[in-house]
């Protein structure tokens, strides 16, 4: 019994020698300052990430990665090398997780234990988790507050008002209710100049089609005119064609009847002719002249 008590003493006082620290204090101060790089990780890690996910994706993608410029003394390359080593599931995008157990080497924090890994996982599964948790609260009233106030259709970009109202519930939730009443004010004004709009649209529709109809019409009516005005033309020039044909088998009618009175007129005339030749001349002298 004195013997271990010897040897348990002795085994402090060198502990102790060593460090100058007794040794419980020793391992509860290692404890500390591995808890206290623990922290730090998380929150540096949570921070460095929400620079990344500025969308709240849950995720990010190696062009988020691009980000972190201004944070880390890391080129562009070294990002995208940095990207491709923490990416465990060659799935594209890194989960809080895979950005945390991976962030250590390159800013300078020192590697853990697989148990001491295996509890900063399990705590910044469960803080990102809550954060998570309380991003898909939040944006699930968010939603509901669109859907109630009709406006979901209104905002075509909804992030801004999102944040500002997440910011307003948590900060200022005395706010809230005036800016969730603006927002329907202004959503209630939107849906008004869309109706406007749309009845409008509908006005000027029913009135091109009418104006449309009215020419189609007046076009009609035109080509009916001008059909008929073509047709009589063509009736004329018809009647027209009729009228000289007849006019010239008139005319030839005419001109036979003419030369007909003519040899009738030369024959009777040498009738005449012969008539008085007989009376005058003596017979038997000279011949007649022939026709």
């Amino acid at each position: 019994m004195e013997i271990s008590e010897e040897l348990s003493e002795n085994s402090y006082r060198e502990e102790k020698k060593a460090d100058g620290t007794a040794p419980g204090v020793l391992s509860s101060l290692r404890l500390n300052n591995i808890e206290n790089m623990q922290v730090e990780m998380l929150e540096k890690a949570r921070e460095l990430f929400r620079l990344c996910d500025k969308e709240q994706k849950g995720f990010i993608t190696k062009l988020d990665m691009q980000r972190l410029q201004s944070e880390l003394p890391l080129t562009t390359e070294q990002l995208e090398a940095v990207f491709d080593s923490l990416e465990q599931n060659n799935n594209g995008y890194l989960t809080p997780v895979e950005f945390s157990m991976g962030l250590g080497k390159f800013i300078g924090i020192g590697q853990y234990q697989a148990s001491e890994r295996f509890q900063h996982e399990e705590t910044f599964e469960s803080g990102w988790s809550d954060d998570l948790d309380q991003t898909d609260e939040d944006e699930k009233r968010f939603c509901s507050m669109l859907e109630q106030f009709e406006a979901s259709q209104v905002f075509e970009d909804q992030s801004d008002i999102q944040e500002l109202w997440a910011q307003l519930r948590k900060n200022r939730p005395e706010l809230l209710g005036s800016f969730e009443e603006f927002l329907f004010r202004i959503s209630s004004y939107v849906r008004d100049i869309h109706r406007e709009k749309e009845s409008i649209e509908k006005v000027l529709k029913r009135r091109e089609t009418d104006h449309d109809r009215e020419i189609r019409c007046l076009y009609e009516e035109m080509e009916q005119q001008i059909k008929a005005e073509r047709e009589q033309v063509l009736c004329q020039e018809s009647m027209r064609h009729e009228k000289n044909n007849l006019l010239q088998k008139e005319l030839h009618r005419k001109e036979q009847e003419f030369e007909k009175l003519l040899c009738r007129q030369k024959k009777v005339t040498w009738r005449s002719y012969v008539s008085v030749s007989i009376c005058v001349l003596p017979s038997g002298r000279g011949d007649l002249p022939s026709l």
